[in-house]
């Protein structure tokens, strides 16, 4: 068994829709400790030294909102040595598919 992590993705929407970004399944096959009953953000300690911040990038984490308070407080909260900020695309590429984002 290989242990894995999954952030909520642009084609976990239930087939029904950007519209309908509710996420159902997603929930139910990774119920994680959601922060937000309407968004797929979390943390989780990984042994004393490491915290893992995973965000909902298709759910509104700008200025003054939820999500973006949340990771702020926590990451001002959190002693863990090494902090990482996950989304569910990488914030850099350079494969075929995203080289230009």
């Amino acid at each position: 068994q290989v242990p894995y992590i999954a952030c909520m993705g642009n084609h976990e929407t239930d087939k029904t829709g950007r519209d309908d970004y509710n996420g159902t399944l997603f929930r139910e096959k990774f119920p994680y400790p959601y922060v937000d009953s309407s968004a797929f953000y979390w943390s989780f300690a990984y042994g004393p030294d490491v915290r893992v911040f995973a965000l909902d990038q298709f759910h509104d984490y700008g200025a003054n909102t939820k999500q973006l308070q949340w990771l702020e407080q926590n990451l001002a909260q959190s002693t863990a040595k090494w902090k990482f900020v996950m989304f569910h695309e990488p914030g850099w590429s350079c494969g075929e598919w995203h080289h230009d984002e």
